[in-house]
């Protein structure tokens, strides 16, 4: 029997520095990339190709260099999304799909960049204390899309939260609107994220706007009042639940308690609780308590 032949063992190919190019020449490589894989055209793409750029450019001590370009061509490239894809869009559904699609495809984008510029990462924004390409980028599209269309934003939120609280069989997209809160929660803000920040505090102020309108349009005995409140109360924590994490429900849920019973505390015990007596209604007694 003859001896198996040995298989020889090719070591990887070794990226070497390309000193020859300018800074500008390897940078227009760059770019183009960045614009094929906007535009979808990474099939075209040699990635081995690019990070060899990027790592010769980052050997050269031309980091910083690279860093600002890459920062502003992901800029220029999220206005040009903003007025291109929300120029005409309104307060609605369609607005929070469109923002929803836009936010997926956004991220795609960064993820493919930033592989791209994995050397700059691990070299330079380390050692320089800078965000890194796909933080950067989250903190571009913060500042370049979703401040500039944070009224629409909310609106939109609002008016989906809104029809599902006045009409239990209002179909409701809660995957959606769940997307669009991990996109602000994702999204880093001061100390804190986008949804702490902006969000909440806006859907708090609105949310007892709606149920101290409520208070004021509907006239009720106190314990058909007391029913209704209850039933809000069962309907919008499975609403929030659907959605919402969880502080925000339990900051949702002890803020309509405050508005439909503690801000009404005199009417509904005085002349709400005797019936319930009567009755032996323990589960209303129970909500006064």
């Amino acid at each position: 029997m003859f001896a198996a032949k040995r298989k020889r063992i090719k070591a990887p190919r070794r990226i070497f520095a390309d000193t020859s190019a300018s800074f500008s020449e390897s940078w227009s490589i760059l770019e183009d990339a960045i614009d094929c894989i906007y535009t979808g055209k990474v099939s075209c793409l040699s990635f081995e190709v690019l990070y060899r750029t990027v790592y010769s450019l980052v050997l050269r001590k031309q980091g910083p260099e690279l860093y600002q370009n890459t920062r502003s061509a992901l800029e220029k490239r999220l206005i040009q999304v903003r007025e291109d894809t929300f120029h005409n869009e309104q307060v609605s559904y369609k607005f929070l799909t469109t923002l929803g699609s836009v936010w997926k495809s956004q991220c795609a984008c960064l993820k493919m960049i930033s592989d791209i510029m994995m050397y700059l990462d691990k070299v330079y924004c380390k050692e320089n204390r800078q965000l890194l390409i796909f933080d950067m980028g989250l903190e571009l599209l913060r500042d370049n899309i979703v401040r500039p269309l944070r009224t629409k934003i909310q609106e939109s939120m609002l008016h989906e939260i809104n029809m599902a609280r006045e009409n239990k069989s209002t179909p409701v997209n809660y995957s959606l609107l769940k997307e669009i809160v991990a996109m602000m929660e994702t999204l880093v803000d001061v100390n804190d994220n986008y949804y702490l920040t902006e969000f909440e505090p806006y859907l708090l102020k609105e949310t007892e706007n709606y149920y101290s309108t409520f208070v004021q349009k509907h006239n009720l005995p106190a314990a058909e009042y007391i029913n209704k409140a209850q039933d809000l109360l069962d309907h919008e924590k499975q609403l929030d639940q659907s959605f919402l994490n969880k502080d925000t429900c339990l900051k949702v849920l002890n803020l309509m308690e405050k508005v439909l019973i503690s801000n009404n505390i005199e009417f509904v015990t005085t002349q709400g609780m005797r019936k319930f007596i009567e009755d032996e209604d323990y589960d209303n007694m129970r909500l006064l308590m």
